[in-house]
């Protein structure tokens, strides 16, 4: 095989990218462009050398005002010391001065609470003083005013009479002058309506006339028919009628005899109640005899028993007896008023009975 080349190994260098300069490389732009290109950065690096000078200008300017006004803040914090020492020697200096001054307010206020009440009385009297001669005054300029209101209401009444009466006189006689025109008008005007009103009218009562008549024929000889048949039915209600009557004839007669047989009823009712009141006032008595005697036995028995055991024996049995007796007359009462009470039962039982059958 042949021997290789030295050169034949070694890479080939890598291709840089070219700067482009507004669009355009090196090579592509002429001298003229390239001296335009240096012109302006000349230009741009005298600009950015100003703007740095300007810069550090200006915080050398900072730097120094910083430090005035550091020298400026330490000297006010001195004079706020200095203040706020001035102003708690001022405050202590205003308490003292403020309660001197309270002392002297309450000393004014004494003087001028005395020097009010003094005032105030003069006011006072001077007040009702002004206050009379006002009332003097205005009842002066009452009559004042009523004399001349007076006086101007009656001219003025005067005046507007005159007027109103002037004014009334020619409204009446232009609204005189304006119904007479009107009457005439409107006049004429119902004599035409009332002329064709009387034509038609005649034509109408025509024409109705005709109709009535024909209706009245139809209704006459309606009328004669149920006239007709009326009177046949009348007939027939007569009839009927003089039935009724002979019923009632009977009916009559059956209520004159409950009538009489109530009134026998009655007379029994009141005989049997006559008894009983008889008896009541019996039993009456002969309860008060027994009260009289037991109030004489509660008498008797206040006294000595030793004297008096016979006549309490014997007034005793008396009692007994009356006591007994007393229970019969009850018991015969009793009896009675039961009698009495189922006989008045049965003397209305017996009337509603009859008369309860009598109205059906």
């Amino acid at each position: 095989m042949p021997p290789k080349k030295k050169g034949s190994g070694k890479k080939p260098p890598k291709s840089k990218t070219p700067v482009l300069i507004n669009g355009l490389t090196k090579e592509e732009m002429s001298k003229e462009q390239m001296e335009e290109l240096i012109v302006q950065l000349r230009e741009e690096l005298d600009r950015e050398r100003e703007e740095r000078n300007y810069f550090q200008l200006e915080r050398d300017k900072i730097q120094t005002f910083w430090e005035v006004t550091k020298r400026k803040l330490e000297e006010a914090q001195a004079e706020v010391k200095t203040v706020e020492k001035n102003i708690e020697e001022d405050e202590e200096r205003h308490l003292v001065e403020i309660k001197v001054y309270k002392q002297k307010m309450k000393h004014l206020l004494c003087e001028h609470h005395n020097t009010i009440a003094e005032l105030k009385e003069r006011d006072l009297t001077s007040a009702r003083q002004t206050h009379k001669e006002q009332e003097e005054l205005e009842a002066e300029l009452c009559e004042e005013m009523r004399t001349i209101t007076m006086k101007t209401l009656n001219f003025e009444i005067e005046t507007l009479f005159n007027e109103l009466t002037l004014k009334h006189e020619e409204e009446m006689r232009l609204t005189n002058e304006k119904w007479e025109k009107q009457f005439t008008d409107i006049r004429a005007e119902k004599e035409e309506k009332l002329q064709k009103m009387k034509d038609e009218l005649s034509n109408w009562r025509k024409s109705r006339i005709s109709e009535t008549r024909h209706q009245w024929n139809s209704h006459l000889s309606a009328l004669k028919q149920d006239h007709n048949n009326s009177l046949r039915d009348a007939q027939l209600f007569i009839d009927e009628v003089e039935e009724t009557k002979k019923r009632s004839a009977a009916l009559k007669e059956l209520i004159a005899e409950q009538k009489g047989k109530e009134k026998e009823k009655l007379k029994d009712l009141d005989l049997t109640l006559k008894d009983n009141k008889c008896l009541s006032e019996w039993f009456s008595s002969a309860e008060e005899e027994n009260a009289k005697f037991q109030r004489k036995m509660k008498h008797y028995s206040e006294k000595k028993e030793t004297v008096y055991d016979v006549i309490e024996k014997m007034k005793i049995k008396e009692l007994k007896n009356l006591e007994q007796e007393k229970k019969a007359l009850e018991s015969n009462f009793h009896k009675v008023r039961l009698s009495n009470q189922s006989s008045l039962l049965n003397v209305k039982m017996e009337i509603w009975m009859e008369n309860g059958h009598f109205f059906i």
